[in-house]
C-alpha cells in the first residue's frame, strides 16, 4: 500500500488596483460610502475574504463600509485565507476626494476711506458673508481676493492673496474684485 499526502502551502494571490479614488457623498459629512471592488484571487482551494477599513470590517469579497470612509487617504486591507490556513493580504489606498467647489458669498462694500497716504487695505476675510463648503470650510480656511484691474499699479493685487490695496485712482469708479 502506498500513502500520498498533498499539502497546500501556497498563499492565495490577490489582485487589486493599488489606488481607488471616490468622491464624498452628498450628505454634508465629508465621507464616502464606496462600493469596494471584489479582489481577483487565485488559489487552489476555497477561501474567505475579510476587508478591513478604518470604519470596520466587511466579511466577503467586496462591499460597502457601513460607516463610510472619511475624506482623505484611507488604507483598506484585503485579507484572504484558504481552507488550508494559508493567508495573504493586500493594502489598497482609497482616496476620498471632495470635488465640489465651495460656494462663495461675498459682502458688498459701498465705500472705503483712504488713509492720509492715499491707500486702503481690504482683507479678504472681511469680504466673506457666509461662504459654505461641505468639507473644508472652517476657521482655518484661508479666503483670497484679487482685483479685476490694476489702476493702482500693483500687479500683485491681480493675483489671489490675503488682501488688496485701493488707491486714489480707484476713486473714479467701482473696483471689481474676485
Amino acid at each position: 500500500s502506498q500513502r500520498v499526502d498533498l499539502n497546500d502551502t501556497t498563499d492565495p494571490q490577490i489582485f487589486l488596483p493599488p489606488v481607488i479614488d471616490v468622491t464624498v457623498d452628498n450628505n454634508n459629512n465629508c465621507s464616502a460610502t464606496p462600493d469596494l471592488p471584489p479582489a481577483i484571487i487565485r488559489d487552489c482551494s476555497p477561501y474567505s475574504v475579510l476587508i478591513m477599513t478604518p470604519s470596520g470590517v466587511i466579511s466577503g469579497n467586496g462591499g460597502t463600509p457601513a460607516l463610510g470612509l472619511p475624506q482623505g487617504i484611507n488604507i483598506v486591507t484585503y485579507l484572504v485565507t484558504d481552507i488550508c490556513g494559508n493567508t495573504s493580504s493586500r493594502d489598497v489606498t482609497v482616496r476620498v476626494i471632495d470635488q465640489r467647489p465651495p460656494v462663495p458669498v461675498c459682502r458688498t462694500l459701498s465705500s472705503v476711506s483712504l488713509t492720509t497716504g492715499g491707500t486702503a487695505v481690504i482683507k479678504a476675510d472681511s469680504l466673506d458673508a457666509g461662504s459654505t463648503d461641505e468639507c473644508c470650510l472652517n476657521s482655518n480656511t484661508a479666503f483670497s481676493v484679487r482685483r479685476m484691474d490694476d489702476f493702482c499699479m500693483m500687479p500683485s493685487d491681480t493675483v489671489f492673496g490675503p488682501e488688496i490695496t485701493l488707491c486714489c485712482a480707484d476713486a473714479i469708479d467701482t473696483v471689481q474684485v474676485a
